[in-house]
């Protein structure tokens, strides 16, 4: 099967289960946050960690729209590096997160992110999981320009 990039750009939602999962659930987020798709909606539910995962969670969307790194961007005419700050995340992602004092289970909290989802497509990616950053691309391209209901990534391991 030969894809042929979309020319439309419909919002796809992505839910993240998570349950004690702190030590992964950053480079999960990253790896969701970095797709070379872009109209992408972060649904995030904490089912009532008890290790960091709140912690994480409560400081993530003032890290994503503040957090800096300064890469050199030129040499002067005084044979000194420059670098210019910029943001470390993409900021056009949309964020919800929901977190729970107590254990609500692995099913609710897959029930309750798919409900909040308003995109026209969405998946999940567990809070230890990581993504390949074309999957979203990739998943869009195909049900967008051909006759099928739904598509799945392979897996790594």
């Amino acid at each position: 099967m030969t894809l042929t990039k979309t020319t439309t750009n419909p919002l796809v939602s992505i839910v993240i289960p998570t349950y004690n999962q702190a030590e992964y659930l950053p480079a999960c987020i990253d790896s969701c946050l970095f797709q070379s798709y872009s109209n992408i909606e972060l649904i995030i539910v904490d089912g009532g960690s008890s290790d960091a995962t709140k912690l994480y969670l409560s400081s993530l969307e003032n890290r994503i729209s503040t957090e800096t790194y300064s890469p050199v961007s030129f040499m002067d005419e005084n044979d000194k590096l420059v670098r210019s700050p910029s943001l470390s995340y993409p900021q056009n992602r949309k964020i919800k997160i929901v977190t729970h004092e107590t254990d609500i289970g692995a099913t609710s909290t897959y029930n309750q992110g798919l409900s909040l989802c308003s995109g026209k497509y969405c998946t999940y990616v567990v809070g230890d999981d990581l993504i390949h950053p074309h999957m979203i691309e990739e998943m869009v391209t195909l049900l967008e320009t051909n006759d099928c209901d739904f598509t799945y990534s392979d897996m790594l391991l």
